[in-house]
């Protein structure tokens, strides 16, 4: 309110103004106009005068050298015949002065003589022309505001008579006057207007903004399951509700998976810390021999690998997520990193009487290589970690297209419909049976290992008919 009123305000005054000096440019250009007029009739018979002469063979005067009556006539004579025939001259006095600056003809449109100061005549008389403004005394209750105009015109370089024209500035004044009424008065009442059509139209578009307000008021961490009331009103408003309500859908997802995630790691942490805790209690429990405590203390040993292998994990899983690691990319050939993965666990398949094979050939990818092994690994363990003795884990490179592909089939149980959403999830196993193995955080890594790289992993199963798990990135191109 306070910006539209500084806007009308401004806006009323320049108007004003603008009006203001265009009614007085066009008045005294009306002024000019009267006078240029009674010197050109002057003039013209000035020069049928002359034209006369020359016929009749007598000299011809100029207005210098007339008579002070003779040039009286002629001015009374014109003055006559614009009133007769000009009726707009009835809107202007007229007034000529001799070079003396005593008044020789008058229009009498006005039943009052205006005088100006003799300082001012005498000043024209020099030649200046000027417009000045006077308040004429009618009588002791009236006044009438004047605007003047004095022309002096001039015969070989000096001044011979003066065009007074005048005219009343009441009708400018009062033209004026309902003007700064109007404008002054429309101000306040425009303000009120828009003041109240203001208030009224914000709370009906704040409306939606009010329910809104009130609906996130009562939503707590505690349960964002809760959304904002979408108003209807197909513009901005309502979308921004909906992006609020898909901000808290994400949120919702995101606290949903940091709850899982807590209890997950609670329930992996709890085994190997309880069956730390029960050996340590076995061993309180009475004295044994030394080859008891050494058993004891290495199956202790093992279950604080597995937790330490857990927590590592869990970090490396951290990191990625939080883009805390800094990868080292350098040029890496896949075929020999997936090789050495294998060659670090064909003793385990071994064990498990599985046949790990490798084949495929050389690519070349622009990655960190410790981190593309640790991938290949952890596909390679899942697979024989799922595979029952007797079964095979083939391991292979290829290409697909502009991608380079690391391709792990297996012979093992495979994975239903509705476990393959979930898979790469932290924690989670398809085979609930073999929950004691592994600790569901080998897919999750590979995933952020190949999200990390530009690349992607995908797996293509049937339960019971075996797993084939694929990760592919981007082929470094020669610039040969």
């Amino acid at each position: 309110m306070g910006l539209f009123t500084a806007v009308l305000l401004i806006f009323s005054i320049a108007i004003f103004e603008q009006l203001k000096a265009d009614m007085y440019a066009n008045m005294d250009e009306m002024l000019v106009s009267r006078a240029e007029g009674i010197k050109g009739s002057i003039d013209a018979y000035r020069k049928a005068e002359e034209l006369a002469s020359e016929r009749d063979d007598r000299p011809f005067l100029s207005i210098s050298e007339l008579e002070p009556s003779e040039f009286v006539s002629i001015a009374e004579k014109l003055l006559e015949e614009d009133e007769k025939y000009d009726p707009r001259f009835l809107k202007f006095d007229i007034e000529l002065f001799d070079r003396d600056g005593i008044s020789i003809a008058h229009s009498n449109a006005l039943p009052y003589h205006i005088n100006i100061p003799a300082e001012e005549k005498t000043e024209a008389m020099l030649g200046n022309i000027f417009f000045h403004n006077y308040i004429i005394e009618i009588n002791d209750k009236k006044k009438n505001d004047m605007r003047v105009f004095l022309r002096p015109v001039t015969e070989a370089g000096h001044v011979v008579y003066l065009v007074q024209v005048s005219t009343s500035l009441n009708n400018l004044y009062t033209s004026l006057n309902r003007l700064r009424i109007g404008l002054f008065v429309l101000l306040p009442l425009s303000l009120l207007v828009a003041g109240l059509a203001g208030v009224f139209l914000t709370r009906f578009v704040l409306n939606p903004v009010d329910r809104m307000i009130k609906s996130a008021r009562g939503m707590t961490g505690l349960d964002l399951k809760q959304r904002i009331h979408v108003p209807k009103t197909n513009d901005e408003l309502q979308h921004l509700a909906e992006v609020f309500n898909e901000l808290l859908g994400r949120l919702d997802e995101t606290v949903g998976m940091q709850k899982r995630f807590i209890q997950d790691i609670t329930h992996e942490l709890k085994t190997p810390i309880t069956a730390i805790r029960g050996q340590i209690d076995v061993a309180f429990r009475r004295k044994r021999s030394d080859s008891e405590y050494r058993k004891i203390l290495e199956s202790t040993s093992d279950e604080m690998d597995r937790l330490g292998k857990i927590v590592e994990n869990l970090l490396m899983l951290a990191r990625f997520e939080s883009m805390e690691i800094k990868l080292t990319k350098e040029d890496v050939d896949l075929y020999f990193t997936a090789a050495k993965a294998v060659k670090n666990l064909r003793l385990l398949a071994k064990k498990r009487g599985i046949k790990l094979s490798m084949s495929g050939e050389s690519l070349l990818v622009f990655g960190d290589e410790m981190y593309l092994e640790s991938l290949a690994v952890n596909l390679i363990e899942n697979a024989l970690k799922y595979t029952k003795p007797g079964g095979a884990v083939e391991v292979r490179t290829h290409k697909r297209g502009v991608l380079a592909a690391i391709s792990v089939k297996d012979s093992g149980i495979g994975i239903g419909k509705s476990d393959k959403l979930h898979i790469f999830d932290r924690f989670y196993r398809a085979d609930k049976s073999r929950s004691a193995e592994g600790y569901g955080l080998g897919l999750s890594i590979v995933r952020s290992v190949a999200e990390a790289h530009g690349g992607a992993v995908s797996v293509k199963s049937k339960a019971g008919q075996g797993s084939e798990f694929t990760f592919t990135m981007p082929l470094k191109i020669s610039k040969n």
